[in-house]
């Protein structure tokens, strides 16, 4: 049984065949919710872009989860810039690092830029953390400093 409407509904333009998508044009034009063929298809695809957005949920509530996504996809982002450019670990010269460090730490106001990311192998990345930068630096050599200021 086909079911009749009093507003018109989309539907998806490759799931019907042309003849069926052409009789529900012609029939959102008799029942004046379209002007002609081209505004019926415009409509169908305002229809079905506003069945999306409430599909999807796009309320202010989801915003930040959204940026947080935002955030870490931009951080993984760069992290594979810096270890495709990168030969060796800025503290220890070890070759091919695998692992990113920050300058600055997020959690001290340090920013997810080029600028306040190094590489390192996984040792120093685990040291590195288990110190407070202050720390950390007491017992490295002047070399490991001079090129973790260099990178500022």
């Amino acid at each position: 049984m086909y079911l009749r409407y009093d507003r018109p509904v989309f539907f998806a333009l490759g799931a019907m065949s042309p003849a069926f998508r052409l009789a529900r044009y012609k029939e959102w034009i008799e029942k004046g919710w379209a002007l002609d063929l081209n505004d019926a298809v415009r409509v169908n695809g305002q229809q079905r872009r506003l069945a999306r957005l409430h599909a999807n949920e796009r309320l202010t509530e989801n915003w930040p989860l959204r940026r947080h996504i935002i955030a870490f996809r931009r951080q993984a982002h760069l992290a594979r810039i810096i270890l495709t450019v990168a030969r060796s670990c800025a503290f220890c010269s070890k070759e091919s690092p695998t692992h990113i460090t920050h300058l600055v730490p997020p959690s001290r106001g340090g920013a997810d830029e080029l600028g306040n990311m190094l590489p390192c192998c996984e040792n120093c990345h685990e040291e590195r953390h288990e110190h407070t930068p202050n720390s950390w630096a007491e017992g490295k050599s002047e070399r490991v400093l001079r090129a973790v200021l260099d990178a500022i």
